[in-house]
């Protein structure tokens, strides 16, 4: 069965909680889980994750395989991965 996450993170002027609980009632399958990240450490810690020169990913789209672990401090490296970023993907 296909699960998600979306995290929600403060990236432009209007982004904050209350958009992110907006966004989240248009996304309410029951497989797909939300959270907020204000301090937007997550996206760090996965530019770290994909060898990004940005400091920060965001608007990226990750493919895990169904018996992945996250047991390491950064994120694991995905199995496949997109980006809106002005980078290229390895």
């Amino acid at each position: 069965m296909l699960h998600g996450a979306i995290v929600w993170a403060p990236m432009l002027a209007a982004d904050n909680l209350v958009a992110a609980k907006r966004c989240e009632t248009k996304l309410t399958d029951s497989r797909v889980k939300h959270y907020w990240n204000p301090d937007r450490t997550f996206g760090q810690l996965l530019s770290q994750t994909l060898n990004l020169k940005a400091s920060m990913a965001w608007d990226v789209y990750l493919v895990y395989p169904p018996d992945h672990t996250w047991d390491t401090e950064l994120p694991p490296p995905p199995e496949v991965w997109m980006h809106q970023l002005d980078e290229e993907s390895t």
